[in-house]
């Protein structure tokens, strides 16, 4: 069967597929033999994807996932039960709640926000982790200024949770003229360049020390696993976490429109950046590059025959991206039809803002 035939065939069959969003562990039937069938799973999953190895030539760890491995050791975590689980072959209408039995088609802008919250709880439990709430005592202290080319450079550190223990560095640049301006926010380090152009047109550009090592920059954000203990927050949700923390300031200095911030990012920063959006209502736009799997593709439709750029199973595994999402994301390998969330519902979530 060809691709578009088979996608014909999922859409011709209809609401039988939109079966709505599952609940964080829900089980039927016996509970014993649900306990029993979860086990089951994991032994299973565990025989079918790879298993970290230490070579013993370099003392690396060759194959596998020994982030999850570990994390499956430490929690003692079992899959859902996925036969209680509705399946959801194509993706299920973000404006469709289901509660209980029944279920309600959002019209008005309070069922959204609603709607919006449980999509958040769903996304956080499954796909990234559950984030702290908003810090209520940040503090910002300007730690350099300087100017370049008539753009004043603000060097600005963030302090803020747990005895001020948590921090975060931004580089703000302001142009010239009367504010207040509209602004460009990324964790792209300013030698990619991004933050020019938008300079140029008259924005405050803001950059946050939140990303990839990769990039040549300090990951702040690392030290959030140890200084909030309480809340599982991978990788992108903590770069995504500290983006909103940037807004905390941004909107705080007379020269920023509060209700002007637009943020980007490309590739694993532009993941973060959906994020952000998704979850913070004061960004009033995102501008996705490239995130790809995990940003806008759908993990339903990630696997070869879709030609996507890596599914659950190849994401969530074996190279330098495995603490990306929450652990709990890798149960779904293979079984990408039960994940009660999908992409489509993280972009719908930036609704109605840009």
């Amino acid at each position: 069967m060809q691709r578009r035939e088979f996608i014909s065939a999922v859409l011709a069959s209809g609401p039988a597929w939109q079966s709505g969003i599952a609940s964080a562990q829900q089980t039927s039937g016996d509970p014993s033999r649900a306990l029993a069938r979860r086990k089951q799973y994991l032994d299973d999953l565990l025989k079918i994807l790879p298993r970290s190895t230490s070579s013993a030539l370099t003392g690396r760890m060759n194959g596998g996932d020994k982030v999850w491995e570990d994390w499956l050791q430490r929690t003692g975590e079992l899959p859902p039960d996925f036969d209680s689980m509705p399946s959801v072959a194509g993706l299920a209408d973000p404006l469709v709640m289901h509660e209980g039995s029944g279920e309600t088609r959002i019209a008005t802008v309070e069922q959204w926000r609603r709607r919006r919250e449980l999509l958040r709880a769903e996304f956080e439990h499954w796909v990234y982790g559950r984030m702290p709430p908003p810090p209520g005592n940040l503090r910002a202290a300007v730690t350099g200024t300087q100017t370049e080319a008539r753009v004043t450079v603000r060097e600005v550190l963030l302090e803020f949770g747990p005895n001020h223990a948590a921090q975060l560095h931004l580089h703000v640049f302001i142009p010239e003229g009367k504010g207040p301006f509209p602004v460009f926010l990324t964790n792209q380090p300013r030698t990619s360049g991004w933050i020019y152009p938008a300079v140029r047109r008259g924005y405050v550009a803001c950059t946050y020390d939140a990303t990839d090592p990769v990039f040549g920059v300090t990951d702040d954000s690392d030290r959030y696993i140890d200084i909030y203990p309480d809340y599982d927050f991978a990788c992108i949700a903590r770069w995504a976490w500290a983006a909103m923390r940037a807004v905390d300031y941004l909107t705080s200095i007379p020269e920023v429109n509060p209700h002007q911030i637009g943020i980007t990012g490309h590739s694993r920063n532009s993941k973060q950046a959906l994020v952000a959006t998704a979850f913070d209502e004061r960004i009033g736009a995102v501008v996705c590059s490239s995130g790809t799997t995990g940003e806008c593709l759908p993990w339903r439709y990630t696997t070869d025959m879709f030609a996507g750029t890596g599914s659950i199973e190849s994401i969530t595994g074996g190279t330098h991206n495995t603490h990306w999402f929450q652990p709990r994301l890798r149960f779904f390998a293979g079984r990408e039809n039960k994940l009660p969330v999908d992409q489509h519902m993280l972009m719908a979530m930036v609704a109605p803002r840009g």
